[in-house]
């Protein structure tokens, strides 16, 4: 079940969180999160099954005519398993029918460009060693009719 994030959830975010660093996000990264999350709580959605939060995601809109998929991150057990579609394909429906976007961005790494392809979104700029040593910026942007 997608549902929205609630600050009662942080310490179980932070846990998957952790999970995936520092192969995804470098640790330091959790305070940019938590920051996140103060500005943008009402965009952010977990998915959770059983109680259990298996992975998380947003979005915040730049302007009025640019959205941004945010902070996606899963437990490595429920990996493959189509949380991750299931939860951007939310984000950018309710982008979409909330906005009059002309575009929709990620800014990814190496390790989640062909996840996020499959959402039509193409590379349109790369920065070596941007999140950290070895965990690069992967600009990636769909244009909307």
């Amino acid at each position: 079940m997608i549902r929205k994030y609630t600050s009662s959830d942080w310490n179980r975010i932070r846990t998957l969180f952790e999970l995936n660093t520092p192969k995804y996000f470098a640790p330091e990264e959790i305070k940019d999160l938590n920051d996140y999350l103060e500005t943008y709580a009402d965009t952010f959605f977990v998915i959770e099954l059983h109680n259990e939060i298996l992975g998380a995601g947003g979005y915040h809109i730049i302007g009025n005519k640019l959205g941004r998929l945010s902070w996606y991150f899963f437990n490595p057990k429920s990996k493959g398993k189509g949380y991750g579609t299931k939860i951007v394909q939310h984000c950018i429906d309710e982008m979409v029918s909330k906005n009059n976007l002309e575009s929709i961005e990620v800014w990814t790494s190496q390790y989640a460009e062909k996840f996020f392809g499959k959402f039509d979104l193409k590379t349109v700029k790369i920065e070596n060693n941007f999140w950290a040593e070895g965990i690069h910026l992967y600009l990636m942007r769909m244009t909307l009719n």
